[in-house]
């Protein structure tokens, strides 16, 4: 009761802001509950989301038309992550890995020279 009209306002607007960025994480990075109930723990998940979606939010802006929506962009990285592909496809791709990896060491072999 003895504090001024001012304190109280910026107290309220301090919470106000938190409020906010509370509800842009339940929004945005799909918080909807804690991990643990430490500060430590809360604050290690909330850093890991923030990452993730600027990691996200990077990649849409190099990579994709840009109005992907980055949801649908994190439902797609989500399919893709957990589906196994055919083993003929896997093949391919290993091949294609180890070519490329041979035509760099026969370059950096050349490059010595």
């Amino acid at each position: 009761m003895d504090s001024s009209a001012k304190d109280i306002a910026e107290l309220y607007r301090k919470r106000w802001q938190i409020e906010l960025f509370f509800k842009w994480l339940k929004q945005n990075l799909k918080l909807k509950r804690f991990l643990g109930k430490s500060q430590n723990a809360v604050s290690l998940q909330i850093y890991a989301a923030i990452i993730s979606y600027l990691l996200l939010w990077l990649y849409r802006s190099r990579r994709c038309a840009p109005n992907t929506s980055l949801h649908l962009l994190l439902v797609e990285i989500r399919e893709t992550l957990f589906t196994r592909l055919p083993t003929g496809v896997q093949q391919m791709y290993r091949r294609r890995r180890r070519e490329r990896a041979e035509l760099i060491e026969k370059t950096q072999y050349v490059l010595s020279y």
